[in-house]
């Protein structure tokens, strides 16, 4: 039997088969497992860490009702508990129009939950045991830490948000959190003169 004339027709072995799967499977470049059923995304892990974080610093001014304090901190504290009450607002907002959006799903690990729970304990009894510019350094110290951290929560749920509205909050939010964070550095600076 002859072959006709023109174009190479290739026969399809099974040992070539075989060695073309091989050739495609091994020069493929390997794909990120994927995620397991239930598994807490970014967003939401980051969303409801500063949900909670906004929820304490609403309610860091109740701090001062016990404690005498200057002007200026209580000017900065109070503008604190302002920004992060409208911003847990925001958050709100944003997850009533978004369903998937869940700000319940922190995800913490049990040994990082116990040391969180600790730190608060420890930083709540200082607080209240200091008076004076010992208390005022001690909670502006708190404020800083608490709101540089909010910043970056607010970051990296921008960052992993898909829609450009709701990214666009979220990067607000950050801007919001980096201020006071600011102001409150701003008045430390002032308080060591």
């Amino acid at each position: 039997m002859e072959l006709p004339k023109g174009p190479r027709v290739f026969r399809f072995t099974p040992l070539l088969v075989l060695g073309l799967v091989a050739c495609t499977t091994a020069c493929r470049s390997p794909e990120p497992p994927a995620a397991p059923a239930g598994a807490v995304q970014p967003r939401n892990n980051a969303a409801s860490l500063l949900y909670d974080l906004l929820g304490d610093e609403k309610n860091v001014s109740k701090l001062l009702i016990i404690k005498r304090d200057r002007r200026e901190l209580h000017d900065v504290i109070k503008k604190v508990a302002a920004t992060a009450d409208a911003s847990r607002k925001s958050l709100e907002k944003l997850a009533q129009e978004d369903a998937t959006l869940n700000l319940k799903t922190m995800a913490l690990p049990p040994g990082e939950k116990a040391t969180r729970e600790s730190e608060s304990k420890a930083r709540a009894k200082e607080l209240l045991h200091a008076s004076g510019a010992e208390f005022e350094f001690k909670l502006l110290l708190a404020q800083a830490e608490a709101l540089a951290y909010a910043t970056h929560l607010a970051k990296v749920a921008a960052e992993n948000e898909s829609s450009p509205e709701r990214a666009k909050v979220f990067a607000e939010i950050s801007a919001q959190m980096n201020a006071r964070h600011q102001d409150v550095v701003n008045l430390l600076h002032a308080s060591k003169r």
